[in-house]
């Protein structure tokens, strides 16, 4: 440091940089970092291997792909084809005539003066009951 501060900065910048050199510093491995690195290598290699096998070919995706959608397929051909039975059998019965009521014949009432009968509804179909003994 024989150049004052003032002086330093008044040189030009080229002197300055010829002045001054750079000694690299450079201590040799230890076996340890030597170790790691060679590892560490060896990972890298390791995984590049690996992610060129790992990838299967297009043809197998294709064959997985269809093997896939056959499941697929079939459940949605099923779940067609029972709806199409479904309005088929429902476009059946919205045709069907609809049933005429048969008209209902009167049936042959004996009637006693003074006498009334009474019946449920559901034995009134039914032919009618003698009339009760005296």
């Amino acid at each position: 440091m024989s150049q004052y501060s003032e002086e330093r900065l008044q040189t030009p910048f080229e002197q300055r940089a010829q002045s001054a050199r750079i000694l690299p510093f450079e201590r040799p491995q230890s076996d340890l970092q030597k170790a790691v690195q060679e590892r560490a290598q060896e990972a890298i290699e390791l995984s590049r291997q690996r992610q060129e096998t790992q990838k299967p070919p297009p043809a197998r995706w294709i064959i997985g792909l269809a093997v896939a959608l056959v499941p697929v397929l079939l459940l949605l051909g099923s779940v067609d084809g029972f709806l199409r039975v479904f309005h088929r059998i429902n476009s059946m019965y919205e045709n069907m005539p609809a049933p005429t009521p048969a008209p209902a014949a009167e049936e042959p009432f004996e009637s006693e003066p003074g006498v009334v009968m009474l019946r449920p509804m559901d034995e009134a179909s039914r032919a009618p009951a003698p009339p009760p003994k005296q």
